[in-house]
């Protein structure tokens, strides 16, 4: 009896077992399967968003239109112009909004609970409407829809988008659903919102990469410039001639006119402020007649003591300047010089600390002698230096493995464009004709590295509001694209 009941409890445990091995295994092979479609997921942003629809303003896919063409009866062909704006809207935004609801999208660009709330004609004639709708973000630390001009409060996002549409007859019963414009309710006129819930309201930006703390800042007063750390009212003395600084030539308050350098802005790159370490370029130039060797002043102990190093006692007319340490011990310091943005030629050099800042070396030029946009330092060897567009290079995004001896353009790689870009003009566009510009590449948090393409200045692609984002996580090594997504640019 006893043996019988040891048998029972071997062949229930191994029963258990075996049913714990297909559970594992299932959640592995599901969680791969999850890897390999989310990889192959792609989301369409609102502006290039089209459908194919029938007769009845049903969404029809490839086969179906295939069935249509061979069964249409030129006759019975329904006439597209006579659908209702309604029917149309109302099948766009559940097939727009349906790209972020399935069970493999990624959580930072999921949503739930989506619900329509509304749709108004505002112009039949053109096709305009309003359309109005709310759903809860499933990551709140995701960024992703921080660009659909909505409002986010507690998790639920709140949209109100005035949409202009464009139908494409087949004349085979099916037409083409495309997006000619998106605009705010306050851009087309209207408001809807509580004015206080849309004060609110976010957008993307993107800037160039700073080494400041988020908390920390300068301030220039009565001719002395003071550093701040962590948020604090008190302020630091960094013991530095203000006129001897970098200033921000683009900034409204930094003119030539300006008569006094506290109306000044300096240039955001050429400082750091963090709690580790403080660093300040200056000079390279000549001020009231007189030379100012390129220097840097840096305190590693918050202020408490400076030092300066001369970085060249030749170099003149420094019009750029970024600084950065990427630990207590390793730094870079990119200068431009002897610039014409005319004809888009600047000189630039490269200095590299491995003591704290008590030495700097020189390691030469950067690849381009073109104008520099900004830079980005993640470690004592990889440096990344974006240049201004030029159609006559093949990248204007470089970066270094080594501390900047050696340079390699980086090449991102050519995607599809949205179906609407073959209607957007006379001319077909290709990819490479839309996102050629590359932004400042971006440091996250988490280590990964983000670039933006965007179209530049010559842009018309859905009204040059979307750029293509891609992302690295092995330091600009191999890169992986995003898709396209809405931003403002700010540099």
């Amino acid at each position: 009896m006893a043996a019988n009941k040891d048998l029972v409890k071997n062949i229930i445990w191994r029963v258990l077992v075996v049913m714990l091995v297909i559970g594992v295994a299932s959640i592995f092979i599901f969680e791969m399967y999850k890897t390999h479609v989310q990889k192959n997921m792609e989301f369409t942003s609102r502006y290039t968003f089209s459908i194919d629809i029938d007769k009845n303003g049903n969404v029809v896919n490839s086969e179906d239109e295939e069935e249509s063409e061979t069964s249409s009866d030129n006759e019975n062909t329904y006439n597209f112009a006579s659908m209702s704006t309604t029917t149309v809207a109302d099948t766009w935004i559940d097939s727009f909004l349906d790209q972020f609801t399935g069970i493999f999208v990624p959580r930072s660009k999921k949503l739930s609970n989506v619900k329509i709330n509304d749709t108004t004609i505002l112009d039949e004639s053109t096709r305009t409407c309003l359309i109005s709708f709310n759903a809860n973000v499933v990551s709140q630390s995701s960024e992703y829809f921080s660009t659909w001009d909505g409002v986010t409060l507690n998790g639920k996002l709140t949209c109100e988008w005035v949409v202009t549409f464009s139908l494409v007859d087949h004349y085979d019963n099916t037409a083409t659903v495309y997006v000619s414009a998106i605009q705010t309710p306050e851009d087309y006129g209207i408001s809807q919102y509580d004015e206080s819930i849309q004060n609110s309201a976010s957008t993307t930006t993107v800037t160039s990469n700073t080494s400041t703390d988020e908390l920390s800042s300068y301030n220039i007063s009565n001719s002395i410039l003071y550093v701040s750390y962590n948020g604090s009212s008190s302020y630091i003395v960094v013991p530095v001639d203000i006129e001897n600084l970098i200033y921000d030539s683009s900034s409204s308050t930094s003119s030539s006119t300006s008569s006094s350098s506290s109306d000044k802005v300096v240039l955001s790159t050429s400082y750091m402020i963090s709690q580790s370490m403080t660093a300040f370029v200056y000079g390279g130039k000549s001020v009231n007649e007189n030379y100012v060797p390129l220097s840097v002043i840096y305190s590693n102990d918050k202020g408490t003591n400076w030092t300066t190093y001369e970085l060249s006692s030749t170099l003149n007319s420094v019009d750029f300047a970024y600084v950065n340490f990427v630990d207590t011990t390793n730094g870079f310091i990119v200068v431009g010089y002897d610039s014409n943005y005319d004809t888009g030629v600047q000189s630039s050099i490269i200095y590299r600390t491995t003591d704290g800042g008590e030495t700097w070396t020189e390691m030469g030029n950067t690849p381009l002698q073109h104008p520099i946009k900004g830079v980005l330092t993640t470690d004592n060897n990889t440096i990344f230096i974006c240049y201004y567009y030029n159609e006559n290079y093949v990248s204007n995004l470089y970066v270094s493995h080594d501390g900047g001896t050696t340079f390699s353009n980086i090449i991102l790689e050519d995607q599809e464009l949205d179906s609407s870009a073959a209607s957007s003009g006379s001319t077909t566009l290709t990819w490479s004709d839309v996102y050629k510009d590359a932004l400042v590449p971006i440091l996250e948090d988490d280590s990964t590295i983000v670039v933006y393409l965007s179209q530049g200045d010559d842009a018309t692609y859905n009204d040059g509001k979307t750029a293509a984002k891609y992302t690295s996580s092995d330091n600009g090594v191999t890169w992986n694209y995003v898709g396209q997504l809405e931003i403002n640019v700010t540099e």
